[in-house]
């Protein structure tokens, strides 16, 4: 588990990597002015991937974790993802063709086209991996996105030598990367591709399901395109390039970082934990989950860390002065570390509280933007985006621990015993010779705690009895 557990996450940290060299060399070539439309058109259809992709995650979370509990069988868990693809795909689409006159301001209705194109090739990738997550192939699913991010950099560093490099065809072997690893991972997906007649799932529990989860997606989309409208309305083109990469640099690294867990508890969960009952499943998922998310958190801060230093370097380069990353990671980092409650969230049946962190986050980004971005441009954005996170953060886990009770207490106090150690990682990033000490102790201390390897299935069963009977 351990060893799984680096793997992934040295593959999510690579991908990072990828994505920020991408977008690092982009802002180098072209010009600002294209540089700015590049990244508007490729912010938006990340929100319409957040749609689609999220909606059917979400939904299959829900939905499968009603079915396993229920049957104790891990592939009714699954046997939903290619009818939840057949519904989000068309109405993300939908969604962006109503939004089509307040996506790009300055561009017109042209640029929705690659913005659809660009969040279709994500999606369909997307939906690959988390069928190749379902039949256990971890490792080949996180290789999908650096995958398309090799094929991109290798097609741009050709266009550029041969001069016919521009923003738009930059896009268009973005679009092309993602579709062709999507095709890899169907190549490996083609003993589980004919699905049997007995694993269609049920209509009306699959709708049941969608409106809530559509409302949650939904406002996360509201949300991203409020943050493209904000930037149209503040920033010049030069200085939207520098807070899109600002924010895909914090992206890459917090998220990009912190999936690892989800993956691994999905991959453990399903894999050991196939016909306990409700009840014994979700005090398996309180009893270990505290012990990967405590361990987890030291070393993801540590690297936020470094992270911080680095790219604030970086980004001096292309801005003299800009602090946006600075702002931007410590935020993004919190939030990072709270996408492990949404696994929990699902299995306790408490999807649409989710809403609400959607209505903070909207509300505090907006406030505040509004109050500094006339102010500060740019890193006023910073501060509003962090403010919605940090609030919508707090709301989130209060109602977490409200509705859920004592187990993610316990929980969440390991995430907090964390927290001073992250914050010191985190404020002493700005020499790096000062965080090196303090990675070294983060890396010591997660390894301590990684001493409780995860049991054996032979152990958890007995685990289970032995709770059964208690119970």
């Amino acid at each position: 588990m351990i060893r799984m557990f680096a793997t992934v996450a040295a593959l999510n940290a690579m991908s990072g990597g990828l994505g920020a060299a991408l977008l690092l060399a982009l802002g180098a070539i072209l010009p600002p002015e294209e540089y700015g439309t590049f990244v508007l058109i490729q912010m938006a259809g990340q929100a319409l991937f957040c749609f689609g992709a999220d909606w059917s995650n979400h939904l299959l979370q829900r939905y499968g974790h009603e079915e396993f509990l229920k049957t104790g069988s891990l592939q009714s868990a699954i046997r939903g993802r290619y009818g939840i693809l057949a519904v989000s795909l068309p109405a993300a689409s939908l969604v962006l063709w109503l939004a089509r006159p307040w996506v790009l301001p300055r561009e017109g209705a042209g640029p929705v086209t690659l913005a659809a194109l660009y969040a279709g090739s994500l999606i369909l990738m997307a939906h690959v991996q988390y069928l190749l997550q379902a039949i256990d192939k971890i490792t080949v699913s996180v290789w999908l996105p650096g995958l398309s991010r090799i094929v991109a950099l290798v097609c741009l560093g050709g266009l550029w030598a041969s001069g016919r490099l521009s923003g738009s065809t930059a896009l268009a072997i973005l679009i092309a990367g993602g579709a062709l690893a999507a095709l890899a991972g169907f190549w490996r997906l083609r003993p589980v591709l004919a699905v049997p007649a007995s694993m269609r799932f049920e209509r009306s529990v699959l709708w049941k399901y969608s409106i809530p989860i559509a409302a949650v997606t939904g406002l996360g989309f509201v949300q991203n395109w409020i943050s493209i409208l904000l930037v149209n309305k503040f920033c010049s083109a030069r200085d939207t390039g520098v807070f899109a990469l600002a924010q895909q640099m914090v992206l890459f690294t917090s998220i990009g970082l912190a999936s690892t867990t989800p993956i691994l508890i999905n991959h453990f969960v399903g894999r050991l934990v196939d016909g306990f009952d409700a009840a014994a499943f979700r005090n398996f998922s309180m009893n270990y989950l505290h012990r990967m998310v405590f361990a987890w958190n030291f070393l993801l801060m540590a690297v936020l860390g470094v992270a911080r230093s680095l790219f604030a370097t970086i980004l001096d380069t292309y801005a003299p002065g800009a602090r946006v990353v600075e702002i931007l990671l410590p935020a993004f980092g919190i939030l990072a570390i709270s996408t492990f409650l949404i696994p929990v969230i699902h299995v306790y049946g408490l999807t649409q509280h989710i809403m609400w962190m959607s209505f903070v986050s909207i509300a505090g980004n907006v406030t505040v933007s509004f109050w500094l971005a006339p102010k500060l441009g740019m890193t006023g954005l910073a501060w509003g985006m962090a403010a919605g996170i940090l609030l919508s953060s707090t709301l989130y886990a209060a109602i977490a621990v409200r509705k859920i009770g004592t187990g993610l207490a316990a929980l969440l106090r390991s995430l907090l015993a964390a927290c001073p150690l992250a914050f010191v990682c985190l404020a002493s990033a700005g020499a790096a010779s000062r965080v090196w000490p303090w990675l070294a102790l983060a890396v010591a201390a997660a390894g301590l705690y990684l001493r409780l390897v995860p049991p054996s299935r032979a152990e958890l069963n007995d685990w289970a009895n032995r709770f059964r009977r208690s119970s």
